[in-house]
């Protein structure tokens, strides 16, 4: 999870709460999430979409994939 996603599940997730009849649990929690991981797609597509250097883009997202990877590790939520 990137920052991208966690603003946008929060955003989402309020927004979500606003709704009447509405309330936290699994299946908000879902929806924030899928809505958050929408919008982090179509960000990380947009940008390998404009950049200039297919050599630039592949080496950015290696890069990006790895620090996720080493996020996650961190975090303790993946083993190698």
């Amino acid at each position: 999870m990137n920052a991208s996603q966690l603003a946008s599940y929060d955003y989402f997730k309020s927004t979500l709460l606003k709704i009447q009849g509405t309330r936290d649990g699994p299946v908000l929690q879902f929806g924030a999430s899928f809505l958050a991981g929408t919008v982090a797609t179509n960000v990380v597509k947009s940008r390998v979409m404009a950049a200039k250097s297919s050599a630039e883009t592949i080496l950015t997202l290696v890069f990006l994939e790895q620090l996720r990877l080493g996020v996650d590790l961190w975090r303790g939520e993946k083993k190698l």
